[in-house]
């Protein structure tokens, strides 16, 4: 993007736009691009990039009201904490979280954590398919990571084939991997039996 790239965004259509066709795909509830729209909202508001609300009807209630248009102005930065906001909330919600309940400020702390995480060692992408495996465990985070493309392949990470860029991580790896993020609170263990499920913390 630009240094400055106004959108118009409305509860009807705001991921395109905002370049998030992929997280668009993997909505299933109306519900749950309902929550996305308004901690889109709820974001620019904070930051101060809405320019104006169409309608009649104040910021605080744009996200509520179909097809009311909201201009925003987004730089580079701005843009790209949005896109790892949204990203977040849809592995909240994909992993079960109330979308009424879901708000602004535990995912912005949630942000703050995983970005000390590490993509060379694998723990950036263990995240990530943590929030998207179903059911999220061990066994299923290792095969939505094992023999695909490396999800960060210029962060010279340790499990990536160098000649074909394709991920190696083992299932024992994944384990390991998950326990690290448990005890540095990104993830919890979500009961005592196996097969064992994980989260993310909020």
């Amino acid at each position: 993007m630009a240094d400055q790239t106004r959108l118009t965004i409305s509860r009807d259509s705001f991921l395109e736009p905002l370049g998030l066709g992929s997280i668009a795909k993997r909505i299933r509830e109306p519900d749950q691009r309902a929550a996305l729209y308004r901690l889109a909202c709820e974001y620019f508001e904070s930051e101060g990039l809405i320019e104006t609300v169409g309608a009649d009807v104040g910021t605080d209630l744009a996200w509520r009201v179909p097809n009311t248009a909201i201009t925003i102005r987004l730089s580079d930065m701005t843009a790209k904490e949005a896109t790892e906001i949204l990203g977040l909330a849809m592995i909240l919600l994909s992993a079960g979280a109330n979308p009424t309940l879901l708000s602004l400020t535990p995912l912005l702390t949630i942000r703050h954590r995983v970005h000390k995480l590490r993509t060379q060692t694998g723990e950036r992408s263990v995240f990530e398919a943590v929030g998207e495996a179903k059911p999220p465990t061990a066994d299923q985070v290792a095969a939505l990571l094992y023999g695909k493309p490396c999800r960060h392949p210029d962060s010279g990470c340790r499990f990536m084939d160098v000649k074909s860029t394709i991920c190696k991580i083992s299932r024992g790896e994944t384990e390991k991997t998950i326990e690290w993020l448990i005890g540095a609170q990104v993830l919890r263990q979500l009961n005592p039996t196996d097969p064992i499920e994980y989260g993310v913390v909020i």
